[in-house]
C-alpha cells in the first residue's frame, strides 16, 4: 500500500473519504532526483497548507520511503483543485554554490566530501530547512586517485555531475538511515532483485531499442592468434571446433526460430583455452550482445500478489528471460514510473540510458574555462578517507543472501549460487570475493597458504622482510620507478641541492652525485638514454648510435669524443634549418646505403665546401669525375730576388667528365 506525508502529516491514504489524491503518479530515475506529482482537492485536510519550496514530501510504500522532497510548484485550477509538483531531495544540491576553487592531487572520496561540506555550510543546521548530507558509500573509482579539478561558481549538483558523475561514470543515490541523509556515489547497484521478468509469464507490454538486424543468432568466437596458421598468408585463432563436436560457431535456436540464421564473428583475443571460449560465446548469444538495450515494460510486480516477494526498486538488477530473442541477462532497473492509486499499470524501464529529470533544470551548460583562484591543500589523509568508506560500505549493506551448504559459507545478492553475480565464498581454503559470479574470478581472497590478494591495499603501517612490485608510483603520478626494468622517471629534474632526493612532486635534486645505470627521456618516436658514460639514441626502438668517450687503439694516452653510429642505424648527418624557417636539410651526411639522391658508403656534400685558401691534400680524382673550370695565375717573369715580377690573370682549364676541353693563358 502507497500512502503520502506532507511534513510528517498523512496526505494520502487509499481508499480514505479525506486523505484523497487524484492521480498520484511517482517517477524516479537512476541519478536522478524524481518527481512526484498530483491533484489535491479541497476536501483533503491539508490543502491549505500546501507551500513551495517550503513543504516536504515524503512517498512510502508497505512503510518503506521511496521518495524524499519538496514541493516544486502549486497551482489552483477554475474548481480550487491544487495541481502539485514535487522533486526529489537530490535537488537540494542545486540550491548551493562552489566557489572558485583548485583541487590538486585529491582522492575522489576527498573531493566529493569537500564539496558536500561546502553545500553543508550553507545550507541550515535543523528544522524543516535542514537539506545537509553526509558522504556515504563511494565505490566509484579513479585510476590513479589523484583528482584534478576546478570549481567555478556553479551549483553543488552540477560539480558533482561535471567532475565525477559524467567522466568516471556511476551514478548518485540518496538514501536515509535515521535522520542522516546519505548521500552515495555507486559505480553500479548493489542489489539483485529476486523477481524475473519472463517474456510470456508477468509482462504485459514491452518496447525496446533492439533491431533484428542488430541480433546474432549464431556466433562464431575467435580466441587468441596461433603462433603458426595452416594458411601461411592469414592469421589462424583459437576456435571451439575441438570442444564443440567439430563445429566452431553456437547459437540460439529459439532466436533461429524467429529471425533465421544470422552469424557474427566475435573476438576474444586474449583467451586460448577452448573450453573457456565456448563459454565466453554462449555467455555472449544470450546476454553480452544485449548490454545496449533499453527495455521500456508494463509488468506485473509480483510484489502486489505475493507480499513476501521483492518489490522492485529503482536501481535494481532485474534478470530478464526473452526466449524469442534468446536472451537472459540482467538489467539495471533505470525508470521506474507508479501510479499510486493504479499500481498494477506501473511502467519500468530497463537498461543504460537514463532521461534528465528536474534535477537537471539549472545546470549550467557553461563548459568555459575556469582561472585559478587559489590553491587547496593537496594533503588528504588516505587511511582515514579508507576506512570512512569502508565503514561506509559494510554498515550500509540492508540486502544480500546468506546460503550455508555442506562444505562453505556464500553471501550473495541473490539467493542462487547460479544467478549470483556478487559472491563472497568462505571455506577451509579460504574467503573471497567474485564480481562475476560463483564460478568466477576470484580477484579479492584471503587464502590457506596466507596469501592476501587485492586490487587496494591501504594501511597506515607497512612491516615487511620483502616487498615485490612491478611499479611504484606516487598518487600523483610524478614519480614512476619500474622494478623490473629499473626505469626511473620523473616529471621535473633539478641539481641544487648538497643532497640526493626524489619528492612526491616529480623533482630530483643531486649534487656531485654518481650515476650507476641510466637514465631514459622519450619523447614520441624518439628515446636518449644516459649512463655508463655514453648517451645513446633511439628511433622507434632502434638504436641508431652514440656519442661518448673512447681512446684510440692500442694507445692509452690519446683520448676523444666519439659519434659513433650503430650498424642499426642507415645514416648520419649535420642538418640545418633555413634562416626562413622549415624543414631541416641535410648539408653533410654519411649514407650506410644508397637512399633517395645519397651515395652508400660516402659523405654526401648538400651545401659548397669552402676551403679558406686552405690545402686540399692527397686528393684523387676518379674518371670522368671532373667538371668545371680551373682558374689560376700565369707567371711570365721573375725577379733576381726570387719574387714574382710580372703576371697574367685569367687563365684557366676547362674539363668536361674528366676530358680537357679549353684552355687559356
Amino acid at each position: 500500500m502507497y500512502q503520502v506525508f506532507l511534513d510528517e502529516h498523512v496526505l494520502y491514504i487509499p481508499g480514505d473519504d479525506e486523505a484523497v489524491l487524484i492521480d498520484p503518479v511517482l517517477e524516479l530515475a537512476l541519478g536522478k532526483s524524481g518527481t512526484f506529482s498530483a491533484r489535491v482537492p479541497k476536501i483533503n485536510p491539508l490543502y491549505e497548507k500546501l507551500k513551495a519550496l517550503d513543504s516536504t514530501v515524503r512517498v512510502e510504500r508497505d512503510g518503506v520511503a521511496l521518495f524524499y522532497g519538496r514541493i516544486l510548484s502549486v497551482e489552483r485550477d477554475f474548481y480550487g483543485t491544487k495541481s502539485i509538483t514535487c522533486e526529489g531531495e537530490l535537488a537540494y544540491l542545486l540550491d548551493s554554490v562552489q566557489e572558485p576553487s583548485e583541487f590538486h592531487d585529491i582522492s575522489l572520496r576527498a573531493f566529493l566530501e569537500t564539496l558536500i561540506a561546502k553545500h553543508n555550510n550553507q545550507m541550515a543546521k535543523d528544522g524543516a530547512h535542514n537539506k545537509r548530507f553526509t558522504v556515504g558509500q563511494v565505490t566509484v573509482t579513479d585510476p590513479n586517485d589523484s583528482l584534478y579539478r576546478y570549481t567555478n561558481w556553479e551549483t553543488t549538483l552540477d560539480a558533482i555531475t561535471d567532475k565525477l558523475v559524467k567522466r568516471l561514470g556511476g551514478f548518485l543515490r540518496v538514501r536515509h538511515v535515521g535522520e542522516v541523509r546519505y548521500l552515495d556515489y555507486l559505480a553500479e547497484s548493489d542489489n539483485t532483485n529476486t523477481q524475473v521478468i519472463e517474456f510470456g509469464e508477468n509482462l504485459l507490454d514491452y518496447t525496446d531499442t533492439l533491431l533484428a538486424e542488430d541480433i546474432a543468432t549464431r556466433v562464431i568466437p575467435l580466441g587468441k592468434r596461433l603462433e603458426t596458421s595452416s594458411i601461411a598468408a592469414l592469421e589462424e585463432y583459437t576456435t571451439i571446433k575441438s570442444v564443440n563436436g567439430g563445429k566452431t560457431y553456437v547459437e540460439s535456436a529459439s532466436a533461429i526460430q524467429n529471425f533465421g540464421i544470422v552469424t557474427k564473428t566475435v573476438s576474444f583475443e586474449n583467451i586460448s583455452v577452448p573450453a573457456n571460449l565456448k563459454k565466453k560465446a554462449e555467455k555472449y548469444i544470450k546476454d553480452s550482445q544485449f548490454a545496449d538495450v533499453t527495455l521500456t515494460l508494463t509488468a506485473v510486480d509480483l510484489h502486489l500478489v505475493h507480499a513476501d516477494m521483492e518489490a522492485m526498486k529503482i536501481g535494481d538488477r532485474i534478470r530478464v528471460i526473452s526466449p524469442p530473442h534468446g536472451m537472459d541477462r540482467f538489467f539495471p532497473l533505470t525508470e521506474l514510473t507508479i501510479a499510486l492509486d493504479h499500481p498494477e499499470s506501473s511502467t519500468v524501464v530497463l537498461g543504460t540510458e537514463v532521461k534528465a529529470g528536474l534535477s537537471e533544470r539549472s545546470i549550467s551548460e557553461k563548459k568555459e574555462l575556469v582561472e585559478r583562484i587559489e590553491r587547496l591543500p593537496t594533503q588528504s589523509d588516505t587511511l582515514r578517507l579508507a576506512k570512512d568508506n569502508a565503514t561506509a560500505l559494510i554498515t550500509a549493506a540492508t540486502t544480500g543472501h546468506v546460503v550455508t551448504r555442506k562444505n562453505e559459507i556464500l553471501i550473495m545478492d541473490t539467493a542462487d549460487k547460479n544467478t549470483a553475480k556478487k559472491v563472497w565464498r568462505w571455506n577451509v581454503n579460504g574467503l573471497g570475493y567474485s564480481k562475476t559470479g560463483y564460478n568466477g574470478y576470484y580477484g579479492t581472497a584471503i587464502t590457506m597458504n596466507g596469501a592476501i590478494v587485492a586490487d587496494y591495499i591501504t594501511t597506515g603501517t607497512l612491516n615487511a622482510d620483502l616487498i615485490r612490485a612491478g611499479t611504484l608510483k606516487d598518487r600523483a603520478g610524478n614519480i614512476s620507478w619500474n622494478m623490473s626494468t629499473g626505469a626511473l622517471s620523473a616529471k621535473r629534474l633539478s641539481v641544487d641541492s648538497p643532497n640526493f632526493k626524489l619528492t612526491t612532486y616529480g623533482h630530483l635534486t643531486a649534487k656531485g652525485a654518481d650515476i650507476d645505470g641510466s637514465i631514459v627521456a622519450s619523447s614520441g618516436d624518439t628515446k636518449v638514454r644516459l649512463g655508463y658514460g655514453k648517451l645513446s639514441i633511439y628511433y622507434q626502438n632502434k638504436e641508431l648510435g652514440l656519442v661518448g668517450g673512447n681512446g684510440f687503439a692500442g694507445s692509452n694516452t690519446i683520448a676523444g669524443l666519439n659519434f659513433d653510429l650503430e650498424r642499426t642505424g642507415d645514416y648520419m648527418t649535420w642538418a640545418a634549418q633555413p634562416t626562413g624557417g622549415g624543414s631541416y636539410e641535410m648539408v653533410w651526411t654519411y649514407a650506410r646505403s644508397s637512399f633517395g639522391n645519397f651515395s652508400g658508403g660516402m659523405l654526401n656534400a648538400g651545401c659548397d665546401i669552402d676551403m679558406h685558401y686552405n690545402r686540399l691534400r692527397n686528393v684523387s680524382w676518379p674518371d670522368g669525375a671532373i667538371n668545371g673550370a680551373f682558374h689560376f695565375v700565369k707567371i711570365n717573369a721573375m725577379s733576381s730576388d726570387g719574387t714574382v715580377a710580372s703576371w697574367s690573370n685569367g687563365c684557366r682549364m676547362r674539363f668536361k667528365n674528366g676530358i680537357l676541353i679549353e684552355a687559356t693563358f
